[in-house]
């Protein structure tokens, strides 16, 4: 670790400054200490490879904060998408990133909250949005029905 001498308040500093270069923050990424880690994926100037190989960690809150990060790409979010955790989950289906055929997928998850996020993500298709205006759930419904009257208003 090339940071082994710095203290820990240092490196959380860096993780966490949004100045940080993205080497400096993809060395950080392989810190011992979660809360560096989480700071790294976190951190708006960490490149999508480093927050690939962040949403691997084991910690839940890690892979949370690479499932928020803007510059979280398609391929990390689709991986992310079939975590056992529904919060997770939740983030990939409401993240801007997130392509429609990880949304069709996500469409049919057992958690209301995720197919809710679904049907307001804009880059969810309307077949998918068809579809959810069907669910069981009624926050489910109404999410599709405005994501779709707004889709079929821009085309």
């Amino acid at each position: 670790m090339a940071f082994k001498n710095v203290s820990l308040n240092s490196r959380a500093g860096l993780a966490g400054n949004p100045n940080t270069d993205a080497g400096t923050l993809d060395i950080l990424s392989d810190d011992i200490d979660v809360r560096i880690r989480a700071a790294v994926a976190e951190n708006p100037n960490t490149n999508a490879e480093t927050l690939a190989i962040l949403s691997e960690d084991v910690d839940i809150w890690i892979k949370e904060k690479v499932a928020r990060n803007p510059h979280t790409d398609a391929e990390t979010l689709n991986a992310l998408s079939n975590d056992d955790d529904a919060e997770i989950r939740i983030k990939v289906a409401e993240h801007p990133n997130t392509d429609a055929g990880t949304l069709r997928v996500l469409s049919k998850d057992m958690k209301m909250w995720v197919r809710a996020k679904v049907a307001g993500n804009p880059n969810t298709d309307t077949e998918t949005l068809k579809a959810l205006s069907n669910d069981d759930d009624i926050k489910v419904r109404m999410r599709a029905a405005q994501n779709l009257k707004y889709f079929l208003r821009e085309y």
